[in-house]
């Protein structure tokens, strides 16, 4: 009786285990889509931002090329000339959510 106890504990912890890491995949696939949508929001806001800070440099003198080099990451938080740039709109629902997700599965 015992064996047969131990089998059928067996059999449920891996049942749980298969679950469990369905759960985590559906939870990756879900952080995954939620990313992509909140990079695609997130640029939507930023690119009219980033073209007024072109005509901003332009209207100070600079070169439309050399502005638009400077500005195309602005709002992603990319290093520029030796200092970090704002992070943007990461407060947008669907990056907090994105961002919730991949905690899950990334304690």
């Amino acid at each position: 009786m015992s064996a047969i106890r131990i089998l059928l504990g067996a059999l449920l912890v891996g049942v749980v285990c298969s679950a469990q890491a369905g759960r985590i995949d559906d939870t990756r696939e879900r952080a995954k889509e939620m990313e992509a949508r909140c990079e695609a929001e997130r640029t939507e806001k930023l690119k009219p931002i980033q073209e007024a800070k072109v005509r901003e440099c332009i209207a100070e003198g600079r070169k439309a090329d050399w502005c638009q080099r400077y500005f195309r990451d602005y709002g992603w938080g990319r290093a520029r000339g030796g200092t970090r740039a704002e992070n943007l709109f990461y407060d947008l629902p669907v990056c907090e959510e994105a961002f919730r997700l991949r905690k899950q599965i990334q304690p």
